[in-house]
């Protein structure tokens, strides 16, 4: 602490050391409660000591009252600070330590008064290590200032109060014990320096009549108050306070009047008791010139006489033998309860023959005032007996005394609310609040210091404090050492310490972070009277610090949007997301209303999205549209949170919006390849059932007409097992567009699986619309498809459905379109049929015969006829032909040409041909064992095209003809002309048993086996 009041430190401890940054809380010392938590003004600085110029901020040039400027010359600055502290600071920024601080006054520019500034300092050097500049902050702490002196005042004033008061109390107490004068003077001088100061540096003389009373060691001092000591209007004496150095305060001088308005009263009562004593006619003579009223009563308690003070006091005429209860019914004690005329000290010495001194009663006037007397009685006594035969009672006026003593009550008394209420601020404090006395001693702390410890523990010693209190430096991590406590480092040095961070373990083992301050305060004789230290709880700010700094990098390094808005919809953070995502820069956006954004048809959006946040409520994700800077939408998913202060009342909102475009366009994707055919794109049966079912609900509700095709392609089988399956993919493909081409949009072409396609015609004015739509198809058919360097035609058949008021869904007109396709093929192909109800029964008849045949194949009920073969030129029979007959129990006899369509459209002719090859060649391998049966006598069978283009009919031959022991010689296969391709036949294996294939064309009917 400087000469004049301002405090300074440097460290030693290295170059660029760490030096606590001011804040707000820094400047949250002990004072006034309205100054406690008064927000620090400051500003930081940049001092370059090569050219004296000064790198200023904006605040501190508002702190100095000069417009914002880049740089200033560091004697407009000097120029401000007052003459007494531009020394020290001049010889800091010349010097500089490695770090500083120093505390002086500074006049703004422009402004008439001084403000204090805390001027914190680091130097900077290069890397020669020659110093090249200062950079610090200065921070205003005028009202830290104002607050220290006022608190100083306040406590100086108090403890003057209570010594005075005190002082009066021991003069007043000496006082009433009636002794003998010179006694009493002899104490009182030697009470009365206990009312000044320093008491030590005051003497007291008191000179009455011719005597002198002194206190030890008494010397004249530079400053004298003097009074007269003032008794029945004549000066009796004097009193004199000497001070060795100082002058007196006014509260010392009416201390001093009132010291002497006692004694004077002290010395006349006095006076006028001894003039009592000698002589009756005396005590008459000198009683009516008392100041006290005196009144003299006889054994019945009957007034005697009295004097004029007495009339005066008591506030009524007296006269001889009146009562003395004349005082009923105005007399109250000091607590203000009523006391009654038996009550009074004068009654009560004559019942009792005891004395009383200084009894104090109120009367009430009839003005309604109340006055107050200090009354003190005397019994008298006849020689020899103990009844008194009449008792003396004098009144002495204290209505003054009683007025200042009230006063003085009250004054203490308001100096105690103050101190009462200065606990309370401080016991209300949220920060911890420790004061200590000269010696270290913790005297009092706060209720905040017990919270932020765990536990109350006042230190006797400083020793103790890093027993009691542990704690560590977060730089080093080293154990902070009791003199390197703040409170101890002001107590002992006067150090005022500011916003030392340090880590401290609780009592419960929680460990915290506080900031720490500490500041000493002094006593009137300059010496440091003790020091209050002050520390704040900063773990959850560090923390909140910690955690704003790892959502900021989140919120930076997120791939989405994420956006921040005021009530009002304006955008106030906008992170690189969402540049990413809108094309916007935060300069660019920032600002705006968040419906830049937004598409028309969905600014409705915000509205809804305000109201929820405002009622604290979460809008999870949803999914919307967003506008591009280019002008393109963007598909994104929007979630938005409400933002709240530290209240909880809500101030923003916070949304959160990922791009969804890929998804989206996978969704599209995805709900295309349900509903359609991935191969030749055209609508699935999933679609395609939906639409139909919806067209004929509507249409039995309005009569709408409606057509459904059912068409295949003709041998697509064929043509995918001679060409390879990439070549029927293609055909799919072409057949799919070919057909599309021929189309209205409001109609649906189908792909059912493999070659079969389905149509759904809607709008239909009549039955001639739907022929033509057929004939169309059939005809864009001739022409061939180019795939893959070969030529293909392709023929279809087709199956029609009108619409028809019987049918109720679409699974029912499939059916019927179903029908018409079979009565198609059976007609002969590359055709189409409309359905009619006949064709139901047909349906029918044709599905029982299917169930029927397949039931015959597996009880055996197919049988086998033969029919010769006769040589027309020899007429002898060279083989026979074997036929399949079928007789049901219930149809009777069934033609062959109705079960073989069957069973060629069903894929049970194979089965068949099999069964009717291998009964045939038993047979005649049992014939053939007869010596006359011709040795080249053969069997021939029809086969199917199926049958013969089967991958295992060679190994089935081959296994047959082993198992029956024959050569291939005696079998031979007939194949329709009509089935054949026009194209040369496949190469055929050999078989082990069936000599070899017959080159014969496939334009041949009959095949035979021809022996090796």
């Amino acid at each position: 602490m400087t000469n004049d009041g301002h405090s300074a430190y440097a460290t030693e401890s290295g170059d660029n050391a760490d030096i606590p940054p001011l804040n707000e809380e820094s400047l949250s010392h002990s004072g006034p409660a309205r100054n406690m938590l008064s927000p620090v003004r400051m500003g930081a600085w940049e001092l370059a000591l090569d050219t004296a110029t000064v790198k200023p901020s904006r605040s501190l040039e508002e702190l100095c009252g000069f417009p914002p400027q880049e740089q200033r010359p560091l004697s407009s600055y000097l120029s401000l600070v007052h003459p007494e502290d531009r020394f020290p600071l001049e010889d800091y920024l010349q010097s500089p330590p490695p770090q500083f601080q120093v505390e002086i006054r500074l006049r703004p520019q422009g402004t008439p008064t001084f403000i204090w500034l805390a001027v914190q300092g680091e130097r900077r050097t290069n890397r020669a290590g020659t110093i090249t500049g200062i950079l610090g902050v200065s921070s205003d702490i005028s009202a830290l200032k104002q607050a220290e002196r006022l608190v100083r005042s306040q406590t100086l004033e108090l403890g003057a109060r209570i010594r005075e008061l005190d002082c009066l109390y021991k003069v007043s107490r000496i006082i009433q014990r009636q002794e003998s004068l010179p006694t009493l003077l002899a104490e009182v001088v030697q009470a009365i320096p206990g009312g000044f100061s320093d008491p030590t540096q005051v003497g007291v003389r008191i000179v009455w009549e011719h005597d002198v009373f002194t206190t030890d060691s008494f010397k004249p001092g530079i400053s004298v108050l003097s009074e007269e000591l003032v008794a029945q209007g004549q000066v009796v004496g004097s009193l004199e306070v000497h001070r060795t150095e100082e002058s007196f305060s006014y509260a010392e001088q009416a201390l001093v009047q009132s010291l002497t308005k006692s004694l004077s009263r002290a010395i006349e009562h006095n006076r006028i008791l001894a003039a009592l004593r000698e002589s009756e006619d005396r005590w008459r003579t000198l009683a009516g010139a008392l100041a006290e009223g005196v009144v003299l009563l006889d054994k019945h308690g009957h007034i005697e006489a009295w004097n004029a003070n007495a009339e005066r006091l008591l506030g009524l005429p007296l006269f001889r033998g009146g009562s003395y209860d004349c005082a009923e019914g105005r007399a109250v004690r000091e607590d203000g309860s009523p006391l009654s005329s038996t009550e009074l000290p004068a009654i009560l010495s004559l019942r009792n023959g005891t004395p009383y001194d200084d009894v104090v009663i109120g009367l009430r006037h009839d003005d309604g005032t109340l006055g107050w007397v200090s009354t003190s009685t005397r019994p008298l006594f006849h020689t020899g007996e103990d009844k008194p035969y009449g008792v003396v009672a004098s009144f002495a006026d204290i209505t003054e005394r009683k007025r200042t003593e009230e006063a003085i009550r009250s004054e203490i008394a308001a100096k105690e609310l103050e101190r009462n209420r200065l606990n309370t601020v401080l016991e209300a404090l949220p920060v911890a609040v420790f004061i200590a006395d000269a010696q270290g001693r913790l005297i009092q702390l706060n209720a905040a210091a017990e919270k932020l410890w765990g536990k109350a523990v006042l230190s006797d010693t400083p020793d103790r404090y890093h027993q009691d209190y542990r704690a560590w430096w977060p730089d080093t991590g080293e154990p902070v050492k009791t003199h390197e406590w703040g409170l101890a480092r002001a107590i002992r040095t006067g150090e005022s310490v500011k916003a030392e961070e340090m880590e401290i373990l609780r009592y419960d083992g929680e460990r915290r972070t506080i900031l720490n301050y500490a500041l000493p305060f002094y006593g009137k004789d300059g010496l440091i009277a003790g020091g209050v230290a002050v520390s704040v709880d900063i773990t959850e700010r560090k923390a909140s610090e910690a955690e704003r700094a790892l959502l900021a990098a989140i919120v930076k390094a997120s791939p989405d949007a994420i956006v921040s808005t005021d009530m009002r919809g304006r955008i106030t953070s906008w992170n690189a997301g969402a540049e990413r995502l809108y094309g916007y820069t935060e300069e660019e956006i920032v600002g705006k209303s968040i419906t830049e954004l937004m598409p028309a048809e969905h600014k409705d959006e915000l509205g809804m999205i305000l109201t929820a946040i405002a009622e604290g409520k979460n809008v999870m994700y949803f999914d919307s549209s967003r506008i591009h800077k280019n002008g393109e939408l963007v598909d994104v998913s929007v979630a938005v949170v409400p933002v709240t202060d530290d209240a909880g009342r809500v101030i923003g909102a916070a949304k959160i919006d990922r791009d969804i475009s890929d998804r989206k366009r996978m969704e599209l994707q995805l709900q295309h390849e349900a509903l359609h055919d991935r191969l030749t794109g055209a609508a699935n049966r999933s679609l395609f059932v939906d639409r139909l079912d919806h067209i004929v609900s509507r249409a039995t509700r309005s009569g709408e007409h409606y057509a459904v095709f059912v068409m295949d392609m003709d041998n697509f089988k064929l043509i995918n097992d001679t060409y390879g399956h990439q070549v029927g993919d293609e055909l799919l493909t072409a057949f799919a567009k070919r057909i599309q081409n021929l189309l209205r949009p409001v109609d649906t072409l189908a792909r059912f699986g493999g070659d079969e396609f389905t149509l759904l015609l809607t709008e239909v004015e009549d039955k001639s619309t739907v022929k033509q739509v057929a004939e169309r198809i059939l005809e864009a058919l001739q022409h061939p498809f180019r795939l893959s360097g070969q030529e293909i035609i392709v023929s279809s058949s087709i199956g029609i459905m009108l619409s028809d008021p019987s049918c109720h869904s679409g699974d029912h007109a499939l059916r019927n379109a179903d029908v018409a396709l079979y009565e198609a093929k059976r007609q002969g192909k590359n055709q189409y049929v409309v359905f009619d109800a006949r064709m139901r029964g047909q349906e029918v008849s044709r599905l029982y015969l299917e169930s029927e045949l397949r039931r015959a194949l597996q009880e055996v009920g197919l049988k086998v006829q033969y029919q010769p073969i006769v040589d027309v030129h020899t007429e002898k029979p060279v083989g026979c032909e074997a036929l399949a007959r079928w007789r049901h129990p219930v149809m009777g006899s069934v033609d062959p040409s109705r079960f073989i369509n069957v069973a060629e459209e069903t894929g049970l002719i194979t089965s068949i041909g099999r069964f009717i090859l291998e009964r045939a060649c038993a047979a005649l391998a049992d014939w053939r064992h007869e010596h006359s049966f011709p040795t080249d006598f053969y069997v021939s069978v029809n086969m199917s095209p199926k049958e013969f283009y089967a991958k295992d009919l060679v190994p089935f031959i081959d296994d047959m003809l082993q198992n029956i022991n024959s050569p291939a010689a005696i079998c031979g296969w007939k194949l329709p002309k009509t089935s054949l391709s026009a194209t040369t036949a496949k190469p055929r294996p050999s078989c082990t048993n069936c000599g070899r294939w017959a080159s014969t064309p496939v334009w041949t009917t009959s095949v035979r086996v021809i022996p090796r």
